[in-house]
């Protein structure tokens, strides 16, 4: 979640100001925050996390519970945040939020849950989110992304199976607008996910897609340029990935479409850059970092890594 999709969805709110000063429309998560910012500032239009590289927030839980008092918020993010107390009951407003259309709650510590009020955000167009366990007494299931017909940017964060129910894999084929998808699998635990993994089937006009820490060695069998004909740009970044599913390399004759290609720390990942590029005729730039195993690569797989770019390489 970037600071530029966020203030392109809120460039109608006119940002301006200084980023602390009280009463402005935007606000940066820092750890000095004052309640002042919050209290009587009906104008807020956006709160975010703007931290870089291995930065943490640190935030008192007194701050915490102003969050969902500003009723008008657009732009939501307190990802990468450390409270120093249990929050209880942070988001349990979260549907006064009704005018919000990007919430990221990704890396906060402790971990806050999604409420079920989550299906009540008809305008929400870019979440990130941990769905709750089977048996989980708060948080948000996956199934109700469904009624978030409006989201064209998701980043799922899964660690284990029950996460996933098996009438909840068929969810995000609800999503009609879905554009970029994110599923990151760190810290997972436990070889079900993987099998949830492969039963969670993406809407097929999705045009990006990210997969961060696959815990399976083989890719998902819906990842194939017949489930997804219109994917433009896949990334690959960490995790036990060794060989790609046949059905990743043909179709019935359809090939993929694919013009962006990033395989990052894939340190197990056996298979040859010919066959990549005869099943992605229309790629244009690749970025390969730490694939050690991948035979022929046209750039430096080691740790520095490399870009390749078809235009340099015509014959």
């Amino acid at each position: 979640m970037t600071w530029y999709a966020t203030v392109s969805i809120a460039k109608d709110d006119a940002f301006a100001g200084s980023d602390t000063k009280h009463g402005s429309l935007r606000l940066a998560l820092k750890n000095d925050m004052n309640r002042k910012h919050f209290i009587g500032n009906q104008k807020l239009r956006a709160l975010l996390s703007t931290t870089k590289g291995g930065e943490i927030n640190k935030i008192h839980p007194s701050i915490g519970k102003f969050f969902s008092n500003c009723t008008y918020m657009r732009a939501f993010d307190i990802s990468k945040t450390v409270f120093y107390l249990p929050v209880k009951g942070l988001l349990n407003q979260i549907s006064s939020l009704q005018h919000s259309t990007y919430i990221n709650l990704s890396n906060t510590n402790p971990l806050i849950q999604v409420p079920p009020s989550l299906e009540k955000l008809k305008d929400l167009q870019i979440l990130g989110f941990r769905p709750a366990r089977t048996g989980q007494a708060q948080g948000c299931r996956i199934a109700e992304l469904r009624r978030l017909t409006q989201l064209t940017k998701l980043e799922l964060q899964l660690t284990c199976g029950e996460q996933i129910l098996d009438e909840e894999v068929n969810v995000l084929v609800y999503l009609q607008n879905l554009q970029i998808l994110t599923v990151n699998c760190f810290d997972n635990r436990g070889t079900d996910l993987v099998m949830k993994l492969e039963k969670l089937l993406p809407p097929k006009q999705l045009h990006q897609l990210c997969l961060r820490y696959y815990p399976g060695e083989i890719s998902p069998t819906w990842l194939n340029p017949v489930s997804l004909p219109m994917l433009r740009y896949l990334t690959i970044s960490s995790g036990n990935l060794t060989k790609m599913h046949r059905s990743f390399w043909s179709g019935n004759g359809t090939v993929w479409k694919i013009e962006g290609l990033l395989l990052e720390s894939l340190s197990y990942l056996d298979e040859k850059w010919v066959v990549v590029q005869q099943a992605m005729p229309s790629l244009k730039t690749a970025c390969v970092r730490w694939c050690p195993e991948l035979e022929s690569s046209p750039v430096d797989a080691g740790f520095k890594g490399g870009v390749w770019k078809k235009e340099e390489h015509r014959n």
